[in-house]
């Protein structure tokens, strides 16, 4: 038997006398486990939690999105570009007919541009349908976990991130209340 086994009896209410008896092999109430010494090797080379475990990945959106570019068999409808920082919709009636009902719940060209865009891709080229973001890039899927959804105000628009000159100017402004239009003077 290996020594950094330990009997263990079960324990079981016997009654008045509820003292173990020593072990037996013939005895089955008897179960070997293994040393729970705060020194035991054993004990020291236990296994850890993985480390990230309760970290949440990337949005399904972006994963989606990676995968769609990455596939070599839609290269002709939607492929990386040649430096492989962006990727370039090259034919978006396909793309939206064909490739997006088969990632995503619509066939909308706007809604998935707009999408992007909520991720803080930019349009690379005004000639062609080509995004850009600086974590998603080919062969890197592990930045798309750096890639954060921008917040959106109460009106469901999108917040542009704000510069500090341009939270101070914003802090600065004033609004004036009154009535206006009015034929005679208001009293209070």
């Amino acid at each position: 038997m290996d020594p950094s086994y330990t009997c263990i009896k079960e324990e079981f209410p016997t009654g008045i006398n509820d003292s173990p008896s020593p072990p037996s092999s013939s005895t089955s109430s008897y179960l070997h486990s293994t040393s729970m010494a705060p020194n035991d090797p054993a004990t020291l080379n236990s296994p850890q939690p993985i480390e990230g475990l309760h970290e949440s990945g990337p949005p399904p959106f972006l994963t989606k999105t990676y995968d769609l570019v990455e596939d070599s068999r839609t290269n002709d409808v939607v492929s990386w570009s040649q430096d492989k920082k962006s990727f370039i919709v090259w034919d978006p009636q396909a793309f939206s007919m064909t490739l997006l009902p088969r990632f995503f719940k619509h066939n909308n060209f706007s809604s998935f541009v707009r999408q992007l865009n909520t991720y803080g891709f930019r349009k690379v080229n005004p000639d062609r349908w080509e995004f850009a973001n600086k974590g998603f890039l080919r062969g890197q899927k592990h930045l798309l976990k750096k890639i954060t959804r921008r917040r959106t105000n109460n009106n469901n628009q999108m917040q542009p991130p704000e510069s500090s000159s341009q939270q101070q100017s914003l802090d600065n402004r004033c609004i004036e209340v009154g009535r206006y239009g009015l034929d005679g003077e208001w009293t209070a």
